[in-house]
């Protein structure tokens, strides 16, 4: 088990307070683990701002932004940085304004990519990211280590879209099976 340290607050206003505080996120080796913006009104403009905060992050392992007003932008934003974050494990979206868009966003994070720059393959096999080849074709894994990810009572969202992000899901796993250490 790791030591938890979170951050949360309470009301927008204290959002803009925080901001300096969500630094943090850029220091490779923060202390911080668990991030909960839980119920804060908070709105894309905001909650980009704190995924574009993520790239280099090692240490954040849930972020709960339940009950909130995110939608299409954040989860944009959040596919761009979880294709290379390797240890977010937790992501929580419930009760906010996410749409079928919003879920076509977040089946970047998990799906299979075609690579066909070499450059890009060597840079990926550097940072050890899965690839696979099938038919020919060379793909890179999508993120393999978010196991947990929260999309309850989001009404905008039809069962379209969760059943196509399901199949996204089950596509990645053809070709990268998962592993027992997600369990």
């Amino acid at each position: 088990d790791y030591n938890r340290q979170s951050l949360s607050s309470e009301n927008e206003d204290d959002i803009e307070a925080i901001g300096g505080a969500l630094s943090i996120l850029t220091v490779p080796q923060s202390p911080l683990q668990l991030l909960s913006l839980r119920g804060n009104g908070i709105v894309d403009a905001s909650a980009r701002e704190l995924f574009a905060n993520l790239d280099e992050n090692s240490t954040l392992v849930a972020i709960n932004l339940q009950d909130n007003c995110v939608g299409d932008d954040t989860s944009a934003a959040i596919a761009d940085v979880l294709q290379m974050n390797t240890t977010l494990r937790c992501l929580d979206l419930s009760r906010n304004a996410l749409t079928n868009e919003s879920v076509a966003h977040l089946g970047r994070v998990f799906g299979v990519r075609e690579v066909t720059d070499k450059a890009e393959l060597k840079k990926l096999k550097a940072q050890k990211v899965p690839t696979a080849a099938s038919q020919g074709k060379t793909y890179r894994a999508g993120n393999q280590t978010l196991v947990r990810l929260h999309l309850g009572d989001n009404p905008q969202v039809s069962d379209n879209g969760q059943q196509s992000l399901l199949a996204v899901v089950a596509h990645a796993a053809e070709l990268f099976p998962p592993t027992n250490q997600d369990n």
